[in-house]
């Protein structure tokens, strides 16, 4: 009996099974559950075998399935009631058996193209012809081997990495600007410190473009010697040392500068000697199209010194302050080149060039407004071709005794060496305004002019020439020793050469001297050699130590004097 009441009660759970799978099949076996394979026209009913794991269809709920086996011949086991869910409305009983407890219906199954039964999602996600899920929802669990669904992408262009985007990706490489970078445009510097420079240079190479520049600050400590701010540049605006190659351009640049000792632009050498002709560490600067003031005393506009470079073109200089030379050099000197351009002076001890160094000009204008226009110091050289000078030395300097144009001397410092030095000027102009074009004390030097200077003194009482002692040197030593070359040069004016110092006057090329040499009297060694080209027309008595004459002597009413003797012309 027992046994009987067990086969009936399986049945009705059999039943009742097959009841919610929703099968249409009345007659549908109670053991034999194996599905019946369709054709690819027809879409098979799902069959409820023992062997189908229903999908649960809430995160919260994960119903139990026994596992059976799978020989027909074993019986099923009831499946158990799911827990009831928060999420999940308790499902409708199985009207077909009010005997039966009810149980969660299983969600209608479709099948893949190979026949799979699979079990949708919810809600379900459309697919495209493949069966590969296009924009999920909610991430599903895979269902079926052919169908595995993705986790959506964020489109991307083919240039892009599909990854979190950075600010260094291969098409964007961000920088951070420097104050030190080698190449710098329109970027403003200033420093208002004593001892400290607005930009310093130091064994690099940069490039600055039209930059501002200001300096304010009193140099403190001494001018010369190691360290000295006159000396090293500790000062300035701009200082170039340790080999550095610095570049400076731009018609926007200005280098502004008022304290004591703020040159505008330095380079520095490195060498401390006073020897002319030094070569330094290399340091090379070059500027060009700037715009420089100065207003203090001791800031010259572009400075070199321990053997540097400085290359300069096209600039705009002005200064104002005493001892402040538009282009200025001091120990070590160096060599520095300008092309085009004016520099204007107005302060006393401040001519447009001062020389330590060799210093060539070519096409610039030249204005000193109270002190001589161009100063070489000691064995060092200036080089002007078709260039404007223009002298009003009216205030003395230091041992200054005589107003000139241009000074030639060996000071009793140690800024620059002994030594001959060199003044050549080739085409151009010089216009005085006081005093004497020319004055050579306490050294020896050269000058050479040619290509026919214009040379204009408007103090009728000026020499073109004084070579003299002065309040430098020691007395009995310290005259002027001239070598005077004029090459198609025509010379207007008296020279004077005192008892210790020298003068040889050569002239060549067409060479005329309209004046007279020491009118008023036998004095010092002066030697005068004429081509056969050159003419020297008298304007007074003239007194010299020797003559060679291959050309033309108009002496007209005066009297010229070799060695004591009256010359006459044969």
């Amino acid at each position: 009996m027992k046994k009987y009441l067990c086969l009936f009660v399986m049945a009705l759970l059999v039943f009742a099974l097959s009841g919610c799978g929703g099968s249409s099949h009345d007659d549908f076996p109670l053991i034999d559950v194996t599905p019946t394979p369709t054709s690819p026209d027809v879409t098979p009913e799902t069959p409820r075998a023992p062997d189908v794991t229903p999908t649960p269809t809430s995160p919260d709920v994960a119903p139990v399935v026994p596992d059976l086996p799978a020989s027909p011949d074993i019986q099923p086991v009831p499946m158990p009631t799911p827990p009831a869910s928060q999420d999940i409305p308790t499902p409708p009983t199985n009207p077909t058996s009010p005997d039966v407890t009810p149980v969660v219906p299983t969600p209608p199954t479709t099948t893949s193209p190979d026949n799979t039964p699979t079990t949708p999602t919810t809600p379900t996600t459309p697919t495209s012809p493949d069966n590969t899920p296009t924009t999920p929802t909610t991430p599903t669990t895979p269902t079926s081997p052919d169908v595995t669904p993705t986790t959506p992408t964020t489109p991307t262009s083919p240039d892009v990495d599909p990854t979190t985007p950075t600010t260094d990706s291969p098409d964007v490489t961000p920088t951070t600007p420097t104050t030190d970078s080698p190449d710098v445009a329109g970027e403003t510097y200033s420093s208002t410190n004593a001892l400290e420079n607005a930009i310093l240079v130091d064994g690099t190479t940069e490039t600055y473009t039209n930059i501002t520049v200001t300096k304010t600050g009193d140099a403190t400590g001494s001018s010369d010697g190691t360290g000295g701010y006159d000396w090293t540049g500790t000062n300035a605006a701009i200082l170039a040392k340790g080999g550095a190659n610095l570049t400076i351009s731009g018609s926007a640049t200005t280098i502004t500068t008022n304290a004591k000792g703020a040159n505008a632009v330095f380079s520095y050498g490195g060498s401390n000697s006073t020897r002319s002709g030094n070569t330094g560490d290399g340091t090379t600067i070059t500027i060009s199209d700037a715009t420089i003031t100065t207003t203090g005393s001791n800031s010259g506009g572009i400075m070199t010194t321990g053997g540097g470079v400085m290359n300069a073109s096209n600039l705009t200089i002005t200064t104002s302050g005493g001892s402040s030379a538009a282009i200025r050099s001091d120990s070590g000197g160096g060599t520095v080149t300008v092309s085009g351009g004016s520099y204007t002076t107005s302060g006393r001890g401040s001519p447009a060039i001062y020389s330590t160094a060799e210093i060539s000009v070519y096409g610039a204008d030249l204005t000193s407004n109270v002190s001589q226009v161009v100063v070489i110091e000691g064995g060092n050289s200036v080089n002007l071709t078709d260039s404007t000078l223009n002298a009003n030395h009216n205030q003395f300097n230091g041992n200054d005794s005589y107003y000139q144009a241009i000074l030639i001397y060996k000071s009793m410092s140690m800024d620059a060496s002994g030594g001959a030095s060199v003044f050549t000027m080739t085409g151009g102009s010089i216009t005085n305004a006081q005093g004497d074009i020319f004055h050579v004390t306490n050294t020896t030097t050269t000058i050479n002019l040619s290509e026919s200077v214009a040379i204009t003194n408007n103090d009728s009482s000026g020499y073109f020439l004084r070579a003299s002692s002065g309040n430098w040197g020691n007395s009995g030593s310290n005259g002027g020793k001239v070598t005077l070359n004029a090459d198609g040069q025509t010379i207007n004016g008296d020279m004077i050469i005192d008892s210790v110092s020298t003068l040889t006057l050569n002239m060549s090329n067409s060479s005329e001297f309209n004046g007279a040499i020491n009118s008023s009297g036998q004095n010092g060694t002066v030697s005068v050699v004429l081509d056969s080209s050159s003419v020297w027309t008298l304007t007074g008595d003239s007194y010299v130590t020797s003559l060679t004459n291959n050309g033309t002597i108009n002496q007209g009413t005066y009297t010229l004097y070799v060695n004591g003797t009256a010359y006459t012309n044969n």
